[in-house]
């Protein structure tokens, strides 16, 4: 609804929002059709607009006037990392804090269980610490991991990625999350099969690879980087190498190996 709280501040903001985000409304416009924030038939509408501040002020419009999901929704958008580095302007906006959204997490029961599981779990850990035996076998495994790792990053132990199980790999480098480098040489690895990659591995919506085609007809690496960076953006903390490696291995995986196993290298 237009009165709901997060939909009020993102209008009393609106002067500010549009000075910071007329740097580049297409970036913020694809960022809110990402999300579905706005519909493909409001996206069109407002890329059509050809001045850049009525491209942000009707973008804003349409967001005040959806319900307060959405409205939250666009909020947590601005606050990204990525898209406040888009933005420096956007500073401001990581200060917000709803206190209908704090108050709804009050009263939630199930937010409620959450914290009486975790400070079950934080209990347990004291009494593990306190235990003698618990905490020799913790600083046994923490030593035979410690040598693990140093065998694997040693340059002359490192074993080749076909004669060591995958899972193994992942569990030491796949955990840090993929980076924009790496994504453009993984794109320059992808051919037409870019699509394929995008519906069955990638799960990128069918609107969205043909707004990729018809923005970047003649740029093919771009268009590929640009769907993996559709990817990332959506799946945040659990874009790491080890997911997309495992994704892209996938047995209907129209990709070889070799183009993208270089994602569990060393950096």
């Amino acid at each position: 609804m237009a009165g709901s709280k997060a939909a009020e501040v993102i209008r009393s903001w609106k002067t500010k929002l549009i000075d910071a985000l007329i740097a580049d409304p297409d970036c913020i416009l694809q960022y809110t059709d990402m999300h579905s924030i706005i519909t493909w038939r409001e996206y069109q509408r407002i890329k059509a607009i050809s001045d850049p501040s009525l491209q942000i002020r009707d973008l804003l419009d349409c967001v005040i006037g959806k319900e307060q999901s959405f409205c939250l929704r666009f909020l947590e958008v601005l606050k990204q990392e990525d898209v406040q580095s888009t933005y420096p302007k956007l500073s401001f906006v990581k200060e917000v804090k709803l206190e209908e959204q704090k108050n709804k997490d009050k009263v939630n029961p199930e937010n409620k269980c959450r914290l009486e599981q975790d400070k079950s779990t934080e209990e347990d850990s004291l009494t593990d610490k306190v235990n003698p035996e618990n905490k020799r076998r913790l600083e046994q495994d923490k030593s035979t991991e410690e040598d693990s790792l140093t065998d694997m990053m040693n340059p002359e132990k490192k074993p080749r990625l076909d004669q060591v199980d995958v899972t193994q790999i992942v569990a030491v480098r796949g955990a840090e999350l993929v980076t924009e480098k790496q994504l453009v040489t993984l794109a320059g690895n992808i051919g037409r099969e870019w699509r394929d990659v995008g519906r069955l591995l990638l799960d990128i919506p069918s609107y969205r690879l043909d707004q990729l085609e018809e923005e970047y007809r003649r740029e093919h690496k771009e268009k590929v980087f640009r769907m993996f960076l559709s990817w990332r953006r959506r799946e945040r903390e659990k874009a790491t190498r080890g997911r997309l490696h495992q994704l892209l291995l996938r047995h209907d995986s129209p990709v070889h190996l070799e183009s993208f196993d270089f994602l569990l290298e060393p950096q």
